[in-house]
């Protein structure tokens, strides 16, 4: 049985390839271990986990809510013209889109409800475009970060 993050990264890859991107294929849509990963697509979306989980100490009885946190990368390369064109004009639809598609989406288009334990995501954005990846190495880079809580049991089990 996969883990709870590893159902949640493979739930946010599917649901991102079946937004239809224009101009991405499905498979520069990719997990990955970290967005670092030398394996991430340009163009492409590179999803991976960030940071350690959270878990709130105020959880009900028999459970946990625990928060993890996973990243959202879009990667295209960039002529370093200033000027908007048809590509930039496209990465900031896919933030867009996948933003609007993750957060706080109710019951019925709740992305992760095929995963028991997952509650509730929020998006929180990170820099549009990252300058200093733009500058020096013609890349434009865009960041979110999903924040999926899951009520998890307390039980152990070996």
């Amino acid at each position: 049985m996969p883990s709870v993050l590893d159902s949640l990264l493979d739930t946010t890859v599917t649901t991102i390839k079946d937004l239809d991107l224009k101009g991405l294929k499905d498979s520069s849509i990719k997990r990955l271990k970290s967005v670092l990963d030398r394996d991430f697509p340009t163009p492409g979306i590179g999803v991976a986990p960030l940071g350690p989980e959270m878990i709130d100490p105020a959880g009900v009885n028999a459970k946990d809510d625990v928060t993890y946190q996973i990243v959202v990368a879009i990667k295209t390369a960039d002529n370093l013209i200033q000027t908007a064109n048809d590509d930039g004009e496209t990465q900031y639809t896919w933030r867009q889109r996948i933003r609007r598609r993750f957060h706080h989406q109710p019951g019925g288009t709740f992305a992760f409800s095929a995963i028991s334990d997952a509650t509730t995501c929020t998006v929180k954005p990170l820099k549009i475009i990252d300058e200093d990846v733009w500058a020096s190495e013609k890349l434009f880079v865009s960041a979110l970060v999903l924040n999926i809580v899951c009520r998890e049991p307390r039980t152990y089990s070996a």
